[in-house]
């Protein structure tokens, strides 16, 4: 490996059952104006979302990180979608857009149904350090979710 290469070869898989139905679960991580309720927990501030959900549309995502007063853009191409099953789709975080891709790709696997509904997240590719940022990040998003989904009727 030269100095210019980072390992890539670090995943995170982070799995967590809610007491909601499946569909609102999928709503959560599929419709923009619900995904902006929770993508950025209580950390960051949303700033937009762009969604188009299907094979080879576009998620983007800019919050805002108050403590540091920096943006950070979430970008990726969605490659596979199982309705309410499964999405696949390449990942990626910057404060620049116009800074290199380092994208990864990310699984949402979704198991369910009108009483309970498990995800499992698995993302590929990171760096180690990546690896960290990500576990942290996505735990505490996915109990900020938790309110969200169990609290609505």
């Amino acid at each position: 490996m030269t100095t210019n290469q980072v390992d890539r070869t670090h995943e995170v898989e982070v799995e967590r059952t809610y007491n909601a139905p499946i569909d609102r679960v999928w709503a959560y991580f599929t419709e923009p104006e619900l995904m902006e309720k929770w993508a950025g927990g209580d950390i960051y501030e949303h700033v937009d979302t762009d969604v188009d959900f299907r094979v080879g549309g576009v998620l983007h995502m800019r919050v805002l990180d108050p403590k540091e007063n920096k943006t950070w853009i979430f970008h990726g191409v969605y490659h596979e979608i199982e309705d309410r099953k499964m999405v696949k789709y390449t990942f990626d975080w910057k404060h620049d857009w116009r800074e290199d891709p380092s994208p990864h790709f990310v699984t949402n696997f979704f198991d369910g149904d009108e009483n309970s509904t498990t995800i499992r997240i698995k993302h590929e590719g990171l760096s180690e350090e990546g690896a960290k940022g990500v576990g942290y990040h996505l735990g505490h998003f996915l109990e900020f979710l938790q309110p969200l989904l169990e609290g609505e009727q």
